[in-house]
């Protein structure tokens, strides 16, 4: 079947499909992301949760990992043209994100920072020596 295919961060692109769960690489769900277009489906993979953001949707958010669109007129079946074009236009790419964990302020590379974002980052030994105990 015809159907549109969306990797994170990549164009889409229309492939044909003969089994969703072997083109996506695992167990899929079924989604109907669209309110005025219930004759498109969306298959996605059901354990994304780890996965990088690949669109974002209006109706829907942030979807994850591998999107394929498929028509869903009797059963599964080709998308149309016009469907296709439909799913690009209420569709963009998700934002790159960006573990907060890896940043450690206190890593040698970060002390030889003067200012990071307005804020100087110093040690404890420092921080402490700045004190006057006028404070306490």
């Amino acid at each position: 079947m015809k159907a549109l295919y969306m990797e994170p961060y990549e164009a889409a692109e229309i492939i044909e499909v003969d089994d969703m769960e072997e083109t996506l690489g695992g167990a899929v769900e079924h989604l109907w992301p669209f309110e005025d277009a219930e004759e498109i489906c969306m298959v996605v993979l059901a354990d994304r949760e780890d996965l990088s953001p690949n669109r974002t949707f209006e109706e829907c958010g942030t979807v994850r990992g591998p999107i394929l669109f498929v028509g869903s007129h009797d059963d599964f079946d080709d998308l149309t043209d016009d469907e296709i074009a439909f799913v690009e236009r209420r569709t963009s790419f998700a934002e790159e994100e960006y573990d907060s964990d890896d940043y450690d302020p206190f890593e040698e590379d970060a002390q030889e920072e003067e200012d990071f974002c307005g804020t100087r980052i110093v040690d404890e030994d420092e921080f402490y020596g700045s004190i006057n105990g006028d404070f306490f």
